[in-house]
């Protein structure tokens, strides 16, 4: 797993590796910055951490989403024994806890795929 491409590759298809987007506007939790990091995401990372992050300021913080989506991801994939593949990683920052097994983020991850696959070809 190398985060540096999980990262590049998850900023481009969720924001187009766009600081200021706020996506989903009409629901309840928004999403921020290049990530499109939710709320209900950061409240669990702070649960795990003790570290408190609004979704409006972390998306101004590359360094500390990173560090966010790392803590929650590695610890639902260790709650749910899954591999650590791209794929879980990917289907669990999109669709949550229960990300891996929803089809809802098939979509996502069928992206996700294909730019990796890009990028370990080199097109990227």
């Amino acid at each position: 797993m190398n985060w540096t491409l999980f990262f590049a590759i998850l900023s481009q298809i969720e924001s187009g590796n766009n600081p200021d987007k706020i996506g989903d506007r009409h629901l309840r939790h928004p999403a921020y910055g290049i990530y499109q990091i939710r709320q209900p995401m950061l409240t669990d990372v702070g649960k795990l951490t003790g570290v408190y992050w609004r979704a409006e300021d972390i998306a101004q913080r590359p360094d500390a989403a990173d560090w966010a989506i790392q803590v929650y991801t590695k610890h639902w994939i260790a709650f749910h024994s899954l591999p650590h593949t791209y794929e879980m990683y990917a289907r669990i920052h999109n669709g949550g806890p229960r990300g891996w097994e929803r089809d809802s983020t098939l979509q996502f991850w069928r992206k996700f795929e294909l730019e990796l696959n890009k990028q370990e070809r080199g097109e990227g």
